[in-house]
């Protein structure tokens, strides 16, 4: 009996423990428009800025649905979803924004969100995205 109650007692320990530490992403932290800074990496560590490309890029939640706008049209627009994942830069679990055009893939947000949304498709040669809220 005695060992049922110390298993009783880590077993609840480890689902406390597992709940605490687990990440609530909310979608209202990215909720309304960011404008597109620049992109950076690849092999050759292209930087890709709008003067450079003749694009202006905006990227706008709204609830759980997301619009690409390109120079003011929408190339792309559908649902996304947060999960986390384990980033290969500095191993750290961080929020990845799964988009519904698989055109689009996943992004994993780099960097904790404030005016400045920094997006990666968390790859050793991937490219990186900054944002920065309008």
């Amino acid at each position: 009996m005695r060992r049922f109650k110390y298993f009783v007692a880590a077993l609840a320990t480890c689902s406390i423990l597992a709940i605490s530490c687990s990440k609530q992403h909310h979608s209202g932290d990215l909720e309304g428009t960011w404008e597109w800074v620049h992109t950076a990496g690849g092999i050759v560590f292209q930087v890709h800025t709008p003067a450079s490309t003749g694009k202006k890029i905006d990227l706008k939640f709204e609830g759980d649905k997301y619009y690409f706008y390109t120079n003011g049209a929408i190339t792309s627009q559908g649902t996304f979803t947060l999960r986390t994942g384990n980033c290969i830069h500095d191993h750290e679990d961080k929020p990845i924004i799964d988009f519904s055009d698989p055109m689009i893939g996943d992004l994993m947000i780099e960097d904790p969100i404030t005016d400045h949304l920094s997006l990666s498709d968390n790859a050793h040669d991937g490219t990186a995205s900054l944002y920065k809220r309008k």
